[in-house]
Protein backbone atom coordinates (compact mmCIF):
# COMPACT_ATOMS: atom_id res chain seq x y z
CA UNK A 1 0.00 0.00 0.00
CA UNK A 2 2.73 2.27 0.65
CA UNK A 3 4.29 1.60 -2.66
CA UNK A 4 1.09 2.74 -4.23
CA UNK A 5 0.56 5.91 -2.50
CA UNK A 6 3.82 7.24 -3.32
CA UNK A 7 3.47 6.14 -6.77
CA UNK A 8 0.42 7.74 -7.54
CA UNK A 9 1.99 11.33 -7.78
CA UNK A 10 3.96 10.30 -10.46
CA UNK A 11 1.65 8.59 -12.22
CA UNK A 12 -1.00 11.44 -12.12
CA UNK A 13 1.97 13.43 -13.11
CA UNK A 14 2.21 11.51 -15.86
CA UNK A 15 -1.28 11.31 -17.12
CA UNK A 16 -1.13 14.81 -16.92
CA UNK A 17 1.50 15.42 -19.21
CA UNK A 18 1.09 12.85 -21.95
CA UNK A 19 -0.24 14.84 -25.07
CA UNK A 20 -2.80 14.02 -27.95
CA UNK A 21 -1.95 13.18 -31.23
CA UNK A 22 -3.98 14.88 -33.90
CA UNK A 23 -3.90 14.95 -37.83
CA UNK A 24 -4.42 18.13 -39.92
CA UNK A 25 -6.04 16.95 -43.30
CA UNK A 26 -5.60 20.06 -45.65
CA UNK A 27 -9.22 20.97 -45.31
CA UNK A 28 -8.81 21.55 -41.30
CA UNK A 29 -9.91 24.74 -40.71
CA UNK A 30 -6.88 25.46 -38.06
CA UNK A 31 -4.44 25.59 -41.28
CA UNK A 32 -3.75 29.15 -42.69
CA UNK A 33 -2.74 29.43 -46.33
CA UNK A 34 -1.29 32.77 -48.12
CA UNK A 35 -0.78 31.85 -51.66
CA UNK A 36 -2.90 30.01 -54.90
CA UNK A 37 -2.65 26.77 -53.86
CA UNK A 38 -5.06 23.84 -54.61
CA UNK A 39 -7.00 22.62 -51.76
CA UNK A 40 -8.70 18.64 -51.37
CA UNK A 41 -9.99 17.46 -48.14
CA UNK A 42 -6.78 15.12 -48.86
CA UNK A 43 -4.10 16.88 -50.94
CA UNK A 44 -2.91 20.43 -50.99
CA UNK A 45 -0.96 20.90 -54.21
CA UNK A 46 1.32 23.99 -54.93
CA UNK A 47 4.36 25.29 -56.47
CA UNK A 48 4.30 29.26 -57.17
CA UNK A 49 7.35 30.77 -54.89
CA UNK A 50 6.32 32.01 -51.48
CA UNK A 51 3.39 29.75 -50.50
CA UNK A 52 3.08 29.77 -46.94
CA UNK A 53 1.16 27.25 -44.59
CA UNK A 54 0.76 28.13 -41.09
CA UNK A 55 -0.47 26.06 -37.57
CA UNK A 56 -0.97 28.14 -34.21
CA UNK A 57 -0.72 25.31 -31.23
CA UNK A 58 0.69 23.81 -27.65
CA UNK A 59 2.35 20.83 -28.30
CA UNK A 60 5.63 19.13 -28.36
CA UNK A 61 5.85 17.66 -31.63
CA UNK A 62 4.95 18.65 -35.37
CA UNK A 63 5.57 17.00 -38.63
CA UNK A 64 4.22 17.22 -42.38
CA UNK A 65 3.25 14.47 -44.74
CA UNK A 66 4.28 16.03 -48.03
CA UNK A 67 5.89 14.85 -51.56
CA UNK A 68 8.23 18.19 -51.93
CA UNK A 69 9.03 18.09 -55.28
CA UNK A 70 12.76 18.94 -55.09
CA UNK A 71 11.71 22.26 -53.40
CA UNK A 72 13.24 24.03 -50.56
CA UNK A 73 11.01 25.16 -47.28
CA UNK A 74 12.05 27.27 -44.48
CA UNK A 75 10.44 26.02 -41.13
CA UNK A 76 9.52 29.32 -39.06
CA UNK A 77 8.73 29.23 -35.20
CA UNK A 78 6.94 32.46 -33.56
CA UNK A 79 8.23 34.78 -36.42
CA UNK A 80 11.72 33.26 -36.98
CA UNK A 81 13.62 30.85 -38.99
CA UNK A 82 14.21 28.09 -37.30
CA UNK A 83 15.01 25.59 -39.52
CA UNK A 84 15.65 24.32 -43.36
CA UNK A 85 13.90 21.25 -45.38
CA UNK A 86 15.40 20.09 -48.41
CA UNK A 87 12.78 17.87 -49.81
CA UNK A 88 12.84 14.79 -52.68
CA UNK A 89 10.18 14.08 -54.86
CA UNK A 90 8.79 11.19 -52.80
CA UNK A 91 5.52 11.12 -50.22
CA UNK A 92 7.30 10.81 -46.92
CA UNK A 93 7.53 12.43 -43.40
CA UNK A 94 9.21 15.71 -42.55
CA UNK A 95 9.80 16.12 -38.67
CA UNK A 96 9.36 19.91 -37.97
CA UNK A 97 9.40 20.60 -34.25
CA UNK A 98 10.03 18.51 -31.40
CA UNK A 99 11.12 18.94 -27.58
CA UNK A 100 8.79 22.06 -27.57
CA UNK A 101 7.22 23.77 -24.41
CA UNK A 102 3.86 22.77 -24.78
CA UNK A 103 2.39 25.30 -22.03
CA UNK A 104 3.72 28.32 -24.66
CA UNK A 105 2.06 28.52 -27.90
CA UNK A 106 3.60 27.84 -30.44
CA UNK A 107 2.90 29.90 -34.07
CA UNK A 108 4.32 27.75 -36.94
CA UNK A 109 4.72 28.62 -40.67
CA UNK A 110 6.18 26.40 -43.72
CA UNK A 111 7.43 28.65 -46.16
CA UNK A 112 8.39 27.73 -49.84
CA UNK A 113 12.15 29.56 -50.67
CA UNK A 114 11.82 27.94 -54.12
CA UNK A 115 9.99 28.86 -57.86
CA UNK A 116 7.91 26.78 -59.84
CA UNK A 117 10.53 26.66 -61.99
CA UNK A 118 13.24 28.74 -63.76
CA UNK A 119 14.19 29.90 -67.70
CA UNK A 120 11.87 28.10 -69.87
CA UNK A 121 10.14 24.86 -68.31
CA UNK A 122 10.97 22.95 -71.74
CA UNK A 123 14.77 23.40 -70.95
CA UNK A 124 15.00 23.34 -67.01
CA UNK A 125 12.77 21.61 -64.89
CA UNK A 126 13.77 20.70 -61.20
CA UNK A 127 11.34 21.30 -59.45
CA UNK A 128 7.79 19.88 -59.16
CA UNK A 129 4.45 21.37 -57.57
CA UNK A 130 4.60 20.39 -54.08
CA UNK A 131 1.47 17.33 -52.23
CA UNK A 132 0.67 18.34 -48.63
CA UNK A 133 -1.73 15.30 -47.54
CA UNK A 134 -1.06 16.81 -44.11
CA UNK A 135 0.42 17.48 -40.54
CA UNK A 136 0.71 15.41 -37.34
CA UNK A 137 0.61 17.14 -34.19
CA UNK A 138 1.43 15.94 -30.48
CA UNK A 139 -1.05 18.57 -29.09
CA UNK A 140 -3.72 21.08 -29.19
CA UNK A 141 -4.59 22.85 -32.32
CA UNK A 142 -5.48 26.87 -31.46
CA UNK A 143 -8.33 28.59 -34.04
CA UNK A 144 -6.33 30.73 -36.52
CA UNK A 145 -6.81 34.58 -36.12
CA UNK A 146 -6.32 37.23 -38.70
CA UNK A 147 -4.94 40.02 -37.49
CA UNK A 148 -4.03 41.84 -41.05
CA UNK A 149 -6.16 43.83 -43.54
CA UNK A 150 -3.25 44.27 -46.01
CA UNK A 151 -3.16 42.37 -49.31
CA UNK A 152 -0.57 42.73 -51.79
CA UNK A 153 -0.09 40.52 -55.17
CA UNK A 154 3.01 40.30 -57.06
CA UNK A 155 3.70 39.58 -60.80
CA UNK A 156 7.09 39.13 -61.73
CA UNK A 157 10.58 37.62 -62.94
CA UNK A 158 13.73 36.46 -60.93
CA UNK A 159 13.76 40.17 -59.34
CA UNK A 160 10.53 39.16 -57.53
CA UNK A 161 11.48 35.58 -56.17
CA UNK A 162 14.69 35.38 -54.93
CA UNK A 163 17.07 33.93 -57.78
CA UNK A 164 20.69 33.76 -56.00
CA UNK A 165 20.29 35.98 -53.54
CA UNK A 166 22.06 33.41 -51.34
CA UNK A 167 24.39 33.01 -53.76
CA UNK A 168 28.13 34.62 -54.20
CA UNK A 169 27.97 35.73 -57.46
CA UNK A 170 25.91 35.01 -61.17
CA UNK A 171 27.68 32.04 -62.20
CA UNK A 172 27.16 30.41 -58.70
CA UNK A 173 23.79 30.91 -58.85
CA UNK A 174 22.78 29.24 -61.56
CA UNK A 175 25.22 26.06 -61.39
CA UNK A 176 22.88 25.29 -58.28
CA UNK A 177 20.01 27.19 -58.34
CA UNK A 178 17.64 25.80 -55.79
CA UNK A 179 20.64 25.95 -53.24
CA UNK A 180 21.06 29.86 -53.67
CA UNK A 181 17.06 30.87 -54.37
CA UNK A 182 15.75 32.18 -51.31
CA UNK A 183 11.93 33.92 -51.80
CA UNK A 184 11.87 34.81 -47.86
CA UNK A 185 14.42 37.39 -48.34
CA UNK A 186 13.53 38.93 -51.03
CA UNK A 187 11.91 42.22 -51.73
CA UNK A 188 8.58 40.68 -52.22
CA UNK A 189 8.69 39.58 -48.75
CA UNK A 190 10.58 42.17 -46.94
CA UNK A 191 8.29 44.81 -47.95
CA UNK A 192 4.96 42.92 -47.61
CA UNK A 193 6.42 41.67 -44.16
CA UNK A 194 7.17 46.00 -43.35
CA UNK A 195 3.65 45.95 -43.84
CA UNK A 196 2.27 43.02 -42.09
CA UNK A 197 0.71 42.02 -45.44
CA UNK A 198 -0.69 38.96 -46.84
CA UNK A 199 1.05 38.22 -50.00
CA UNK A 200 0.37 36.47 -53.09
CA UNK A 201 3.85 35.77 -55.69
CA UNK A 202 3.61 34.91 -59.23
CA UNK A 203 6.76 35.45 -60.17
CA UNK A 204 8.94 32.74 -62.64
CA UNK A 205 12.60 33.24 -63.57
CA UNK A 206 13.51 33.97 -66.95
CA UNK A 207 9.88 35.06 -68.21
CA UNK A 208 9.37 38.31 -70.09
CA UNK A 209 6.06 40.37 -71.04
CA UNK A 210 6.92 38.93 -74.87
CA UNK A 211 9.92 37.35 -74.87
CA UNK A 212 11.77 35.33 -72.66
CA UNK A 213 15.22 35.14 -71.50
CA UNK A 214 16.24 32.12 -73.36
CA UNK A 215 14.07 32.37 -76.94
CA UNK A 216 14.90 32.15 -80.79
CA UNK A 217 11.59 34.57 -81.89
CA UNK A 218 10.63 38.49 -80.63
CA UNK A 219 7.92 36.65 -79.25
CA UNK A 220 7.77 33.87 -77.42
CA UNK A 221 4.95 31.25 -76.88
CA UNK A 222 4.79 30.84 -73.41
CA UNK A 223 5.96 34.46 -71.34
CA UNK A 224 4.42 35.38 -68.10
CA UNK A 225 1.02 36.62 -68.56
CA UNK A 226 0.18 33.11 -70.23
CA UNK A 227 0.64 31.98 -66.26
CA UNK A 228 -1.35 35.00 -65.13
CA UNK A 229 -4.77 32.94 -64.42
CA UNK A 230 -3.08 29.63 -63.06
CA UNK A 231 -3.28 28.44 -59.45
CA UNK A 232 -0.35 26.07 -60.02
CA UNK A 233 1.73 27.35 -62.25
CA UNK A 234 3.11 24.18 -63.85
CA UNK A 235 -0.33 22.56 -64.89
CA UNK A 236 -1.99 25.11 -67.46
CA UNK A 237 -5.67 23.77 -66.47
CA UNK A 238 -5.54 24.62 -63.01
CA UNK A 239 -7.55 27.59 -63.40
CA UNK A 240 -7.43 30.51 -59.66
CA UNK A 241 -10.40 31.64 -58.70
CA UNK A 242 -10.00 35.74 -58.63
CA UNK A 243 -13.12 36.00 -56.36
CA UNK A 244 -11.49 34.44 -53.46
CA UNK A 245 -8.52 36.81 -52.71
CA UNK A 246 -8.69 40.57 -53.45
CA UNK A 247 -5.62 42.09 -53.16
CA UNK A 248 -4.95 45.92 -52.62
CA UNK A 249 -2.44 46.36 -55.24
CA UNK A 250 -0.83 44.17 -58.26
CA UNK A 251 2.54 44.58 -58.11
CA UNK A 252 4.11 43.66 -61.37
CA UNK A 253 8.13 43.94 -62.24
CA UNK A 254 8.25 42.55 -65.64
CA UNK A 255 10.66 43.66 -68.89
CA UNK A 256 14.43 42.88 -68.10
CA UNK A 257 14.61 39.21 -69.75
CA UNK A 258 12.46 40.49 -73.08
CA UNK A 259 15.84 42.56 -73.60
CA UNK A 260 18.40 40.01 -72.38
CA UNK A 261 19.26 38.07 -75.73
CA UNK A 262 18.47 38.85 -79.25
CA UNK A 263 16.36 39.25 -81.29
CA UNK A 264 14.62 41.35 -79.24
CA UNK A 265 10.68 42.36 -79.54
CA UNK A 266 10.03 45.71 -81.02
CA UNK A 267 9.17 48.75 -79.34
CA UNK A 268 5.19 48.00 -80.58
CA UNK A 269 5.41 44.57 -79.92
CA UNK A 270 6.68 44.81 -76.44
CA UNK A 271 3.98 47.88 -75.84
CA UNK A 272 0.93 46.25 -77.03
CA UNK A 273 1.95 42.93 -74.79
CA UNK A 274 2.11 45.26 -71.76
CA UNK A 275 -0.44 46.74 -72.29
CA UNK A 276 -2.99 43.48 -72.78
CA UNK A 277 -1.25 42.32 -70.01
CA UNK A 278 -2.44 45.33 -68.06
CA UNK A 279 -6.15 44.44 -69.06
CA UNK A 280 -5.78 40.69 -68.34
CA UNK A 281 -4.86 41.37 -65.02
CA UNK A 282 -7.11 44.29 -64.22
CA UNK A 283 -10.23 42.22 -66.10
CA UNK A 284 -9.48 39.42 -63.90
CA UNK A 285 -10.67 41.27 -60.98
CA UNK A 286 -13.97 43.15 -62.16
CA UNK A 287 -16.04 44.82 -60.96
CA UNK A 288 -13.08 45.25 -58.01
CA UNK A 289 -10.30 47.78 -59.03
CA UNK A 290 -7.03 46.97 -57.32
CA UNK A 291 -4.26 49.77 -57.39
CA UNK A 292 -1.76 48.67 -59.87
CA UNK A 293 2.04 49.56 -59.27
CA UNK A 294 4.32 49.33 -62.37
CA UNK A 295 8.23 48.92 -61.45
CA UNK A 296 10.85 48.23 -64.00
CA UNK A 297 14.18 47.88 -64.34
CA UNK A 298 16.97 45.56 -65.82
CA UNK A 299 19.81 45.54 -68.29
CA UNK A 300 22.20 48.86 -68.68
CA UNK A 301 21.49 49.47 -71.88
CA UNK A 302 17.84 47.59 -72.47
CA UNK A 303 16.32 48.67 -69.68
CA UNK A 304 12.44 48.62 -70.32
CA UNK A 305 12.22 51.38 -68.06
CA UNK A 306 10.43 53.51 -70.93
CA UNK A 307 8.53 51.13 -72.40
CA UNK A 308 7.07 50.66 -69.96
CA UNK A 309 5.84 54.36 -68.96
CA UNK A 310 4.74 54.44 -72.42
CA UNK A 311 2.30 50.97 -71.73
CA UNK A 312 1.95 52.23 -68.41
CA UNK A 313 0.55 55.95 -69.98
CA UNK A 314 -1.16 53.99 -73.00
CA UNK A 315 -3.29 52.07 -70.17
Amino acid sequence: MRLSVFCLPFLLLSIMTVQSSVFLDPSSPYLTYSGRIAITPTLATFDWPCIQISLSFKGTFLSVIMNGGNNRFYVLLNGQIFAEIDTNDQMQEYQLLQNIDPQVQSNFTLFKKTEASYLIVEILEPFKPVQVKGFSLEGTPIAPTFNTSRRLEFFGDSDSNGYGIDGPDEFFCFLDIPKYENCYFDYVSLLSRSFGADYRVMAWSGKGVVHNAVSFEPESYNPMPVFWNRTIATEPNSLWNFKIWLPDAVVILLGSNDYFNEPYPTDNEFIEGYVNMLYQITRSYEPYEPFIINLCGGLKTFAPCPRVSVASNQF
